[in-house]
């Protein structure tokens, strides 16, 4: 019944997200990225299309995923846009995806944005991202369907849409 300082939240936080990652590296059969998604990121990449990565996540928690995965393959450690404490709104607010288009270089209307979460499809629609992919959020397909700016709601990454390869520009590979 009393409130905690700055440092007592940061110290839980950091504790709290270091039991997660204990957790997921005692699951090794589930520790992995989406189905298809490192085929997917081999084909951008061969295609040079500009990629970066928006995650509500701290830092100590994106540090453990770009050494548990191979994020390096397919990105630098500056096309991770997280918070880094200076982000003054989480998602839905668009800021994160702001940034990740300022970033890029790129126009909200010229880019596709993979998300698994409603409120990063909601942030990215508000960034003025055209084309939103669902990667479906556990239990809520329906809610997700009909959200605006969502194009397709996939199970994993192993059955992208043509028209994504389309607006991309690159051609399709099985």
């Amino acid at each position: 019944e009393r409130k905690f300082t700055l440092q007592e939240v940061e110290e839980y936080a950091t504790k709290k997200e270091l039991i997660y990652q204990r957790i997921c590296e005692e699951d090794k059969k589930n520790l992995h990225l989406v189905f298809g998604l490192e085929k997917f990121l081999d084909t951008l990449k061969a295609n040079n299309i500009k990629i970066a990565i928006c995650t509500a996540s701290m830092k100590p928690n994106v540090d453990w995923y770009y050494r548990t995965f191979p994020l390096p393959k397919w990105f630098s450690f500056d096309d991770i846009i997280y918070d880094d404490g200076t982000l003054k709104r989480g998602k839905p607010d668009p800021e994160i995806y702001l940034r990740a288009l300022s970033h890029l270089h790129v126009k909200g209307e010229d880019s596709i944005v993979f998300e698994d979460s409603i409120s990063g499809l909601q942030s990215a629609y508000a960034a003025k991202v055209d084309t939103l992919i669902a990667i479906e959020p556990e239990g809520t397909r329906k809610e997700v369907v009909s959200m605006p700016g969502v194009k397709a709601v996939l199970p994993d990454f192993t059955k992208i849409p043509s028209f994504v390869y389309q607006e991309l520009g690159i051609e399709e590979k099985e």
